[in-house]
């Protein structure tokens, strides 16, 4: 994920450059006192060890570190006080879905006061309301494809916390051969908001209101 990729980047960078603090005060004012930093352990096959990190410089290409149980802090470049800033759901890979648009070939919609589906015949998609089929808007499809195909979410939802999603509306994607690419639940959070669970991956996820109405889209919004 991009957040990993940035932990790495900045430990490639980081190195330390001057003595910054000694006084608990500007310990504490620098976030790396030992009862309030940050606390960051590094694990290698034959050791590992710990530093306390602090807050970003105010040059943002900067970072406060101290030794835990040590009076010293130093000034560091690289940019591991703002990737370590973050909090825990900031370190969670919010890719929802990733699929090739072109092997879509069936999206089943499942809504408490409507269902229909979305089948390709050729270079044509078609809309199935109850038995009764007509051709759908394939501009209008191709959009709503491209949505479902990069999904992101906004945020996760706890691991701790489990969300019921009895009765929740439903969007079931299909490639070839009727085989199934990725089942969606959704339920309303409020705030326009929606909670939202992949059957291609174990966390429960947040979608905003723009992205909820990219994919939540209707059988008038398709023709």
């Amino acid at each position: 994920s991009t957040e990993i990729d940035s932990l790495f980047d900045g430990l490639k960078d980081a190195s330390i450059s001057e003595l910054a603090a000694t006084k608990k005060s500007k310990l504490v004012s620098l976030e790396v006192d030992d009862e309030n930093g940050r606390l960051v352990t590094f694990h290698t096959k034959e050791k590992k060890i710990s530093f306390i990190i602090g807050k970003a410089g105010i040059d943002g290409n900067s970072f406060y570190v101290k030794l835990p149980k040590k009076s010293k802090a130093y000034v560091a470049s690289g940019n591991l006080g703002t990737v370590f800033a973050k909090e825990i759901d900031g370190w969670y890979d919010k890719e929802v879905l990733s699929l090739n648009q072109d092997d879509i070939e069936k999206i089943s919609f499942s809504y408490e006061d409507e269902s229909f589906e979305l089948s390709k015949k050729k270079a044509q998609w078609y809309l199935d309301e109850e038995g009764s089929k007509e051709k759908a808007d394939n501009d209008k499809v191709e959009t709503l494809l491209g949505s479902l195909s990069m999904l992101s979410a906004s945020n996760i939802v706890s691991p701790k916390k489990d969300i019921d999603f009895g009765g929740s509306e439903t969007i079931t994607v299909n490639g070839k051969k009727s085989k199934q690419l990725a089942k969606l639940n959704l339920k309303s959070k409020g705030k326009k908001e929606y909670y939202l669970k992949s059957s291609t991956k174990k966390l429960t996820y947040i979608i905003d209101e723009l992205t909820a109405k990219n994919i939540r889209k209707r059988a008038k919004d398709l023709k």
